[in-house]
């Protein structure tokens, strides 16, 4: 019952989203793109989401496998959610359903989803500072964002490595 009420839901959140679209309009606008990218552009999602998920099934300790599909589907949970919900809201749910599944416990599955959104931000960082190294114009603006970017990038590394300043320290009492 839970099932069918929800498909109704869904079925009726897109039948509205959908009343709204002019299809008129968007027959100019799909003649005018470049199809090879058009088509190349969406397919990109697919191994974007499996290597995301390979790599949460390589982090999950040794005893604790998930393999590719149920990460994938806790990926792609993830994601639908975090649409909807503030922040990454999306991603500690995620590490909910680890533990509620009786992936491994509580304390180990938001560390696992933390390290992996701070993964994310390095990755992120990272490509931001190559793109910054193409870019053709070197004005104050961009000595900016290089600096901030250098600077993220820079305290994520530290970060990764086990510094001190990574470690959540007890209050004095």
């Amino acid at each position: 019952m839970k099932r069918l009420l929800s498909l109704l839901v869904s079925l009726g959140i897109l039948a509205v989203i959908y009343r709204k679209i002019d299809f008129t309009r968007m027959g100019p606008v799909f003649q005018a793109c470049n199809l090879p990218w058009l088509v190349l552009s969406p397919s990109m999602v697919v191994p974007l989401n499996l290597m995301t998920a390979w790599r949460l099934d390589q982090l999950m300790p040794g005893g604790a496998r998930l393999g590719v599909g149920e990460s994938n589907r806790l990926i792609l949970a993830a994601s639908v959610l975090n649409l909807i919900l503030p922040s990454p809201m999306g991603d500690l749910i995620k590490a909910w359903f680890l533990t509620e599944r009786g992936h491994t416990s509580t304390s180990l599955a938001f560390a696992l989803v933390i390290f992996e959104m701070t993964y994310d931000m390095l990755s992120l960082l990272l490509w931001c500072a190559f793109g910054l190294l193409l870019y053709p114009q070197k004005d104050t603006l961009f000595w900016i964002k290089t600096a901030c970017v250098t600077s993220g990038l820079a305290g994520l590394q530290e970060c990764g490595q086990g510094s001190e300043t990574c470690v959540v320290k007890p209050c004095p009492a």
